[in-house]
């Protein structure tokens, strides 16, 4: 696990079990996670930052801010951060689920529709009382959002056997965060050999090893194959590197 990750806690409504439900079932079918006080179409976080760094708060509409101010930490989500649903999907039981890309915005529906992608393979479900004390007194209700700095008594909820392990359909974000976390320790020295074709001056012969492997797995061909370039241009920032699809 990485060191670096933070987690938040959400605030779900006590008494409102339809978007409860509704916020559950988004994180284990649709992989997706969301979050309310995005009833307008121009919430989106992005735009409403770039208009307070243009301007300043002030030149919101009251709507605007109502879905800027204390949503903006959206927007400091992360691949390895933690969301726990309080209350979700039902009163008492919080949710918590993996982060697995940055925020979206999606307007769709009436609310909730500031998003983030969540592995659904990670979501578990615990009853509040059933953790640590101090734990627990961080997850009774305080705002709309806030960190849990509970690193060590949070990491035994992910390690504690029976939580929330039932198998999770297979949607386009599981098979995505599988096949990152499955790939990853490989893509250095994957790049480690690019650069020594580079040195050797025969970097076309590997790109055409490449693009046979693609030929054998569509999934190779979406997912691997761009993630293997994106790093080569990064790390050879300096050449000129241009790929085609």
């Amino acid at each position: 696990m990485c060191d670096e990750y933070t987690i938040y806690a959400m605030r779900g409504r006590e008494n409102d079990l339809e978007n409860s439900e509704m916020l559950h079932a988004s994180l284990i079918e649709e992989g997706e996670g969301r979050f309310g006080w995005s009833y307008i179409e121009n919430a989106d976080l992005y735009r409403l930052r770039e208009k307070v760094e243009k301007e300043d708060e002030e030149s919101l509409s009251e709507e605007e801010r109502d879905c800027y101010h204390d949503q903006k930490f959206l927007l400091d989500l992360k691949w390895g951060d933690y969301v726990i649903y309080i209350n979700v999907p039902e009163p008492g039981k919080c949710t918590l689920a993996h982060v697995t890309g940055p925020y979206r915005f999606r307007f769709e529906d009436r609310d909730f529709n500031h998003r983030f992608p969540v592995d659904p393979r990670s979501v578990r479900v615990f009853d509040r009382n059933s953790v640590h004390p101090s734990l627990s007194e961080r997850l009774k209700l305080r705002r709309r959002w806030w960190r849990i700095r509970d690193k060590e008594n949070f990491e035994d909820i992910l390690n504690k056997p029976g939580i929330g392990k039932e198998d999770k359909p297979h949607t386009p974000e599981t098979r995505r965060a599988l096949l990152k976390e499955e790939i990853e320790p490989f893509l250095e020295r994957i790049l480690e050999k690019f650069r020594e074709r580079i040195r050797k001056g025969t970097l076309r012969t590997c790109f055409a090893d490449v693009s046979r492997m693609s030929q054998v797995s569509a999934m190779w061909s979406r997912e691997v194959v761009p993630q293997i370039m994106g790093r080569i241009c990064w790390s050879f920032s300096n050449r000129r590197c241009s790929f085609e699809n």
